[in-house]
Formats: structure tokens, sequence, C-alpha cells
């Protein structure tokens, strides 16, 4: 076996090696499910199933089918499919769990929608917020992990302007480090954020700030809250480090500080 099948076979255990993944693809192995449902039974906000799901989807293992305003996603690599029956044993029929959480929410998914003991849609009551810088991939990515882990009452989500192709390292570290995992996050584009809206757009970086599209303006308050970006740090490791953590506290500090005394007034 090549060297690169290897390299290969090892990336594709470590994406399945996942809890959160895991579940989904159990669940996808029975029937097409809509997002809401995934979203329902992991108890999950949406920007973490978001990751996870295209996380998946990029590595082939499942596809996604937008039907109306409803996205739908099932299990289409067999070989997965084949592993996890022997692993988990034959799928007979839905998800008990994944009945219970139906039977207890409802969205405008259809399959909602055709059932006669239709509940009122539950809301989440959280507040809404999209963090933007120019790549995000070090300080919004930041800002929405920090948002999501301590603050009680919002919902967070990060978008770049010109999104790059991963998060810095240092990101990861220094994060891991406070206990917040972003290996599921990756950088995103500010289109699939269009047509929703928010309580709070908050720009963390001036070049954001002023490439902001004109449709931001009706998303939501605008706020700025700048930072200095870590990526532009130089010397050693150490000190690299350190200005990462410092960026960190920062955003901590001003971001959590100033949706808190919001949403407190």
């Amino acid at each position: 076996m090549k060297e690169s099948t290897y390299d290969t076979l090892a990336n594709r255990i470590k994406l399945l090696a996942h809890p959160a993944r895991l579940r989904i693809l159990d669940m996808l192995r029975r029937e097409t499910e809509c997002v809401c449902h995934l979203e329902a039974l992991l108890d999950k906000p949406q920007p973490y199933m978001s990751q996870q799901l295209g996380l998946l989807r990029r590595a082939g293992i499942i596809q996604d089918e937008k039907q109306g305003h409803n996205v739908y996603y099932r299990l289409v690599d067999k070989e997965v499919g084949a592993w996890l029956d022997q692993i988990l044993g034959p799928a007979r029929g839905e998800d008990p769990e994944m009945l219970a959480h139906k039977q207890a929410i409802s969205c405008d998914c259809p399959k909602c929608g055709e059932r006669e003991d239709r509940l009122q849609p539950v809301t989440t009551g959280l507040k809404k917020v999209l963090v933007l810088c120019t790549g995000n991939s070090c300080r919004s990515q930041m800002a929405e992990g920090l948002i999501n882990a301590r603050l009680d009452g919002f919902e967070a989500y990060s978008a770049g302007t010109e999104p790059g192709h991963r998060i810095h390292p240092q990101v990861m570290k220094v994060m891991n480090e406070v206990g917040i995992d972003l290996s599921p996050y990756e950088p995103k584009g500010l289109d699939q954020f269009r047509e929703q809206r928010f309580d709070y757009v908050i720009t963390v970086c001036n070049s954001a700030r002023e490439s902001c599209p004109v449709w931001l303006g009706e998303a939501g308050e605008r706020v700025h809250i700048g930072f200095d970006d870590p990526a532009a740090a130089t010397g050693t490791d150490a000190e690299i480090t350190a200005e990462f953590r410092r960026v960190r506290d920062e955003i901590e500090e001003r971001v959590l500080g100033f949706l808190g005394n919001r949403n407190r007034s």
C-alpha cells in the first residue's frame, strides 16, 4: 500500500472518529433528515452543526438537497454505511430518540407539516450575532467560539469578507487552552448569511468594517469593536503565541462585555 493511501485512510478515520459526526451518520443511515431535526437531537447550535455537516459533505460521505427553504441530508457513502452496520448493528427503522424529538419540536419542513399532531414552533429566544473580519481565520473565529461557549442567551456566527482556507493554527491552540474546540469550524463567506437577520453584526477589523456589503446594513445593529491582527505578530514562537492569547482575552473582555451589557439593559 502506498504511503499516500495510508494518509488518505488515516484522514478518513480521523474524520469519522468524532461522536457528533458518528451520531449524525447513524441517523442518516436510517433516512434522510431535515437539518432542524439533527440540531434538535444533538442539542447543538446551528454554527456547530453546519461545521460538522460541511466536513462530512466535502468528504463525499453525505449529500445535501434543498427543497424550498428546507435542507435535507442523506448518507451516500455505501462503505461508511456498511461499516456503521457492522459496528452498530443493522439500522431497523427510525431512531427512537430522534422520533421522540420530532414529537417535541416542529419546523416548517414537510415531515413536520405532515404530522397531525403538529405543535407550535419552539423558538430558542437566543439573540443572534454575526462577527466579521477579513479572512475569518483568527479574530472572528475566536469571538464566535467564545460567545457560544461563555455567553448565555446568544448564538454566534462568523464570516469573512475575503475568507481564507483554514483557521490559523495558533487560534486552535490558544482556544484549546481555554477549553474551546474550534476543530469543526472553518472560514465562511458572507453570502450564506444573506437572507438571515441578526440582532448584532460586529466587525472586529477595520478592513471588514470598510468593505461590508450594503445589504448587511439591514441585517442587524452594526457595531465595530476592533482588535489587532495576531496573525501579523512576529518574533519567537512563544512571543507569537502570547500575542494570540492577548487578542483572545481582549475579545472575551470587550465583545462578551458589550453583549452582556446589552442583554441586561
